[in-house]
């Protein structure tokens, strides 16, 4: 997500004004395949179970986001 659109949404979901954030959160498609997103305050890592992916913590946030190829993730 590097839009200043994109970027717009992350932050109201981290301060948790985003209207909707399951449109930001959770499995999407993206132009290059799939985007997931997940905001887990706490979490050190993140795996989607079964599939041997693991998320990527965006700098300084509780966000955790991996993109790939479309069905990679269940």
């Amino acid at each position: 997500m590097s839009t200043p659109g994109a970027r717009a949404d992350l932050d109201k979901i981290l301060a948790a004004r985003h209207h909707d954030p399951f449109a930001v959160l959770g499995k999407h498609p993206d132009p290059r395949g799939e985007v997931v997103r997940t905001f887990l305050p706490g979490a050190s890592e993140v795996e989607i179970p079964g599939s041997g992916v693991r998320l990527a913590r965006r700098p300084d946030t509780d966000l955790f986001e991996w993109r790939g190829e479309r069905g990679r993730v269940p």
